[in-house]
């Protein structure tokens, strides 16, 4: 009578030793597919976040892997909102990768591929830089467009990007809200995350 407990002790641990490496190595054949990222079912949608009065509309919003981000903004501040310069940082080294252009910008903006405007509301980088702002109508869209087609100057680049990999940026628009005669210097910040085209 003693030998049961002894014998079913024995069978159980027999059991957990048989089947649970057969689970440990399920479990780490799934792990490896989904990093390979067999389980992605038509990839990532772009993902907004935290815009409040210049509102992305996700079917004009995309980023490519060699660097040209298009965005198709919505001015819904109320009033008429002109365009400073956008800045664009990548949320996962925390580097600025484009600004629209370098005069008048923040001091991170300063660098060697700088002028990545090719079209903000219908004005570049040159135009930006001469003082010139993006009017931008309430209610209305206008196109944010980063990233030329040149090789290397003036793209919104991040090392190792390629496409169907997921990048994560914040987007700075800095613009005046206009009121009668009265503007308001504001900034508006967000976040988009998405797969490279």
């Amino acid at each position: 009578m003693e030998d049961r407990p002894i014998l079913q002790g024995q069978a159980a641990m027999e059991y957990l030793m048989s089947y649970g490496w057969a689970v440990i190595v399920v479990m780490l054949v799934g792990i490896v597919m989904w990093q390979l990222g067999l389980f992605d079912m038509g990839g990532t949608q772009v993902t907004p976040t935290g815009f409040t009065r210049l509102k992305p509309q996700l079917s004009g919003t995309g980023f490519t892997h060699n660097g040209r981000l298009t965005m198709l903004l919505s001015n819904e501040a109320g009033s008429m909102a002109r365009i400073k310069g956008v800045r664009v940082r990548d949320m996962d080294s925390s580097h600025v990768i484009c600004c629209s252009h370098i005069t008048g910008m923040p001091p991170d903006c300063q660098i060697a591929d700088g002028n990545a405007a090719t079209d903000i509301a219908g004005l570049t980088s040159d135009d930006f830089n001469a003082g010139n702002t993006a009017a931008a109508s309430s209610g209305k869209l206008f196109k944010v467009e980063l990233g030329g087609a040149g090789a290397g100057t003036g793209r919104c680049l991040i090392p190792g990007a390629y496409a169907g990999g997921i990048y994560n940026l914040r987007i700075e628009v800095f613009y005046d809200v206009v009121i009668g005669t009265t503007s308001t210097d504001t900034t508006e910040t967000g976040t988009l995350r998405g797969a490279y085209e």
